[in-house]
């Protein structure tokens, strides 16, 4: 089989370099997904990759470059990708996108117009991706595919856009729920969300996540690391994900025990001002990958405590659930729709969703045996490596492909 991957994975120099020379920053899950995805799909020998890039760098002057090339580099994956080219400025991007878009993916269905096996597979909804794609497979009826991380619905929830940023948002928006239906089958990651996109008679499958491969060599590197008294959170640290709400119930805990925060987001200001009056707390910001992995590892407990009555919770499934529970340190999470009940058997559920309830579920935890926290995580890191590593979901990934 022949596939053409569109997605936003770039190499690990071309994202640190947007990420330090660019005012607003790319998003690392979106990195770390699409490049466990690639390396699961490259372990199978039946499929030949051709992988394009559009780069998620801010516009100009946010974004640090003003044209972007069409550049080739290689991927951690052993996949070499091909960048779209463009004007970085806002507007101007995306129809450049969707122009070098159209004409590489009309090269790519020429050159391989005998092949009867072919199929071309986005990793988003994207308009000025989506439409150039079904136009050209539509024309040369090859068979579409794409992976939907999270609902176009959602992607404004954190930030509402004013003024003409509205405008272009709403066009955006409106834009992409017109293309959601448009494809012959879709990977997600919850089972609410076949109904929400409106594609439930349409073959879908549902994967949840998939365990970065690079993290086996992480844990043989950190696993033997005595385990400090330390409760950790790494992500984005905005209100909407309860990052007071985790400190505030840390600081009514009695113990030694410290809460290391990384990320960034709507909230650094304040965490700042929680530094200065309890110095347990620890705020290390926006730091390297593998800085980041390194503190999973040394950490007691990990936190992610999402607030289940939230809609978008039904229809996504947090990245970070699987690095978690991958690292082998215990985690502490809510009890989310668009989590599968089998999860739950390898974590700690927070049931009372309150400041109070957080408290008391910390001082529970914290005062199980050191023996026992480390089997609950060595439980949950074996269920996802006998389960969601690369390999088994990329084959999953690609017999969906091949049946037809």
């Amino acid at each position: 089989m022949k596939l053409y991957y569109i997605g936003t994975i770039c190499s690990d120099e071309t994202f640190n370099n947007i990420t330090n020379k660019s005012k607003v920053k790319p998003s690392i899950s979106a990195q770390v997904f699409e490049d466990s995805l690639l390396t699961g799909m490259n372990e199978n020998k039946n499929i030949e990759i051709s992988a394009h890039t559009f780069l998620t760098i801010a516009s100009f002057p946010n974004g640090y470059k003003l044209f972007i090339p069409p550049r080739k580099e290689m991927l951690k994956s052993g996949i070499s990708t091909q960048w779209y080219p463009t004007i970085n400025f806002a507007f101007l991007k995306q129809w450049g996108y969707c122009i070098s878009t159209f004409f590489s993916l009309l090269y790519w269905l020429i050159k391989n117009i005998d092949e009867n096996d072919k199929v071309i597979f986005c990793c988003s909804i994207f308009s000025f991706i989506a439409r150039p794609v079904t136009f050209l497979a539509k024309i040369f009826k090859t068979e579409t595919c794409v992976i939907v991380t999270d609902l176009p619905k959602f992607h404004f929830s954190l930030r509402k856009p004013t003024g003409m940023k509205k405008i272009f948002s709403n066009h955006f928006l409106n834009s992409q729920i017109k293309y959601q239906t448009k494809f012959d089958k879709y990977i997600l990651l919850t089972r609410y969300m076949k109904d929400e996109l409106g594609v439930s008679d349409k073959p879908c499958l549902i994967i949840e996540g998939i365990a970065n491969k690079n993290l086996f060599i992480t844990n043989e590197k950190y696993n033997n690391l005595k385990k400090e008294k330390a409760i950790m959170y790494a992500g984005m640290l905005n209100k909407k994900h309860r990052i007071e709400m985790l400190i505030k119930g840390f600081m009514l805990t009695k113990n030694d025990f410290e809460l290391w925060l990384f990320g960034s987001g709507d909230f650094e200001k304040e965490i700042k001002e929680y530094v200065k009056s309890d110095k347990r707390i620890k705020f290390f910001g926006r730091v390297n990958r593998d800085v980041v992995l390194e503190y999973e590892h040394r950490a007691s407990l990990l936190v992610n405590i999402r607030d289940s009555k939230e809609e978008y919770t039904k229809f996504s499934f947090p990245s970070k659930t699987i690095e978690y529970m991958a690292c082998g340190t215990p985690l502490l999470t809510t009890k989310l729709p668009g989590i599968p009940d089998e999860y739950y058997k390898y974590c700690y559920v927070l049931e009372n969703e309150t400041i109070d309830g957080l408290n008391k579920t910390l001082e529970n935890i914290l005062s199980i045996p050191y023996d026992e926290l480390l089997d609950k995580g060595k439980a949950a890191m074996n269920y996802i490596f006998n389960n969601k590593i690369a390999e088994i979901q990329g084959n999953k990934i690609i017999e969906f492909l091949i049946n037809k």
